[in-house]
């Protein structure tokens, strides 16, 4: 199962890269809202924040819920049909107890499985009430340390604040990253 799983992560991750989207790079703009099931309110952890921030991120999806189709369906509503799925997975403990032939004494140890699930985002179903996304106002708030460190230089990076990422040019010293408003 743990085989089977891995893989499925690491075929979304390809896929992604052979449509020309860089899973670990996060778009300057964007959700800033971490990942969590709609149902249970809880934020996903692990590796799932990623898992379903990039599925978020490169379909467009600007809600931070996820469920599975049988919690769209115990919602009233349903997933949209040819809408498809992203995997988001789990370790369960299991307590294994193993008798001891010879001295008939129990000993019990616990293993952890690899499980998984397929879930949607909010925006895949109809009928399935879920909070709507507000708009980020994230005000610009320089870090004095960052700030006074590259004023100390003695030959500091040219700074443009240009395009929507943040990115540094080693060839040309130079920092771009977005305007700060």
């Amino acid at each position: 199962m743990a085989n089977k799983v891995y893989q499925i992560v690491t075929d979304r991750v390809v896929a992604l890269l052979e449509r020309g989207v860089v899973p670990w790079r996060k778009p300057w703009v964007g959700s800033e809202a971490r990942p969590k099931n709609l149902a249970s309110g809880k934020q996903y952890r692990g590796i799932n924040p990623f898992l379903l921030s990039v599925t978020a991120w490169s379909e467009g999806f600007e809600s931070p819920y996820w469920l599975t189709f049988r919690q769209a369906k115990d919602r009233g509503g349903h997933v949209r049909k040819g809408e498809k799925a992203t995997t988001v997975i789990f370790w369960k403990q299991y307590t294994v107890r193993d008798r001891d032939p010879d001295t008939k004494e129990v000993t019990a140890k616990t293993i952890p499985v690899l499980r998984s699930y397929s879930v949607f985002n909010a925006e895949q179903t109809t009928e399935v009430d879920f909070p709507q996304p507000t708009e980020a106002v994230i005000e610009f708030d320089p870090i004095e340390r960052c700030e006074s460190a590259v004023a100390g230089m003695p030959d500091p990076p040219k700074i443009e604040n240009v395009g929507h990422a943040a990115e540094y040019l080693p060839k040309c010293d130079t920092i771009r990253m977005p305007r700060p408003e």
